[in-house]
């Protein structure tokens, strides 16, 4: 591979012929991949602090030395796809979008249940209380925590995470959760001994879960049921999007299809469960470190469906994007992304598989 093309690429100024030789070096290899993705951390964290792109690349010299990248041209551009875990519940439960409530849009918002709401804010401290004045939980930083809740009754909390924020949660167990952009996650204020520790999710999540061999931890969704003992694992499917997955990371989890009773496949680490356009539940072995990157807000696109992408970019960038161009939906779309712009992205995929678009504001409007 030529430095010169992946500076191009870096610095945003390379054509569409040598996008596709950089796509197509990095799937040569999953060490290509890899050390792609270490360059692409250097450049973003250089450019943050101090946007020099001449130092930057610099810096990304410094390690092509290190890495003695092959120059060697090869087949299409791979990543590992983002590891999410998007459980789909009963809209009637937790989607936002489809329940009667006066939620502001573009902030964090916690449902009591007593049906009070309250505002999280997004810097500082804050308590949160019910109507009794009981201590429920901590907000603290980007993340609010149960650890210490006073609730003696079984009573459920509902976070609502907008587009482009994402929050954590320390459940009454200690375990945690990780919420990206768009999603709903319905919880028990403290679990209570002798029941099972259940919490029903819309959208994408990281599990991080406390064991307790007594009592078994499941999240629960329209299209898959995950029960653990204490494991990390990740799980796909946002309402409305055709991808529902469970991703293992660590430890061991029973994922079961829940139009079936039967078909109920335990993963090992690194084995992704996943629905079917037949409807059955599929298993294979994955590379699960890109599963993950959301959680430090990097999209990573692997021959992805672009309907499927144009969600994505709705939900991290909170823009809207209206596609007249109906007929290129299914069109492949491959990437991995961190500081660049909604439109930076648009703009990388249209000169692979070209497409034109228009920007106003936050709406993005896709034409043939």
């Amino acid at each position: 591979m030529d430095n010169k093309l992946i500076n191009k690429y870096l610095s945003g100024k390379a054509s569409e012929e040598e996008i596709k030789i950089v796509f197509d070096w990095i799937d040569a290899s999953p060490k290509n991949k890899f050390e792609f993705v270490e360059l692409k951390k250097i450049w973003s964290l250089s450019m943050e602090v101090n946007g020099d792109k001449e130092e930057a690349w610099r810096k990304v010299q410094q390690r092509l030395r290190k890495l003695k990248i092959k120059r060697k041209i090869v087949s299409n551009l791979k990543y590992a796809a983002v590891l999410i875990i998007g459980l789909t519940i009963a809209a009637s439960l937790l989607n936002p979008k489809k329940v009667d409530y006066d939620l502001p849009a573009d902030q964090i918002v916690l449902e009591l249940s007593d049906g009070t709401k309250k505002i999280i804010k997004s810097d500082g401290a804050q308590e949160i209380l019910n109507a009794d004045g009981k201590v429920l939980g901590k907000k603290d930083g980007d993340g609010i925590s149960y650890s210490n809740s006073e609730e003696d009754n079984l009573a459920y909390n509902t976070l609502y995470i907008p587009y482009s924020k994402r929050f954590n949660i320390v459940l009454s167990d200690g375990s945690k959760i990780h919420l990206n952009s768009g999603s709903t996650l319905k919880y028990p204020v403290k679990f209570l001994d002798g029941m099972s520790r259940e919490v029903y999710l819309d959208g994408e999540a990281f599990f991080e879960v406390a064991e307790n061999k007594e009592s078994e931890f499941i999240v629960n969704t329209n299209g898959l049921t995950t029960k653990v003992y204490g494991t990390k694992f990740n799980v796909n499917s946002y309402e409305g999007d055709d991808v529902q997955e469970v991703v293992l990371v660590e430890g061991s989890v029973g994922v079961q299809n829940d139009n079936s009773e039967t078909n109920e496949f335990v993963l090992k680490p690194s084995e992704k469960a996943s629905i079917g356009l037949d409807g059955q539940l599929l298993r294979k072995s994955v590379d699960v470190s890109g599963y993950i990157a959301w959680i430090d807000g990097i999209l990573v696109f692997e021959n992805e469906r672009l309907e499927n992408v144009l969600k994505r970019l709705e939900r991290h960038y909170d823009v809207a994007i209206k596609n007249n161009y109906t007929a290129i939906n299914d069109n492949r779309y491959t990437g991995y992304f961190d500081i660049e712009s909604v439109d930076d992205i648009l703009r990388t995929f249209s000169k692979h598989k070209p497409f034109v678009y228009e920007v106003d504001g936050s709406s993005i409007t896709i034409n043939p």
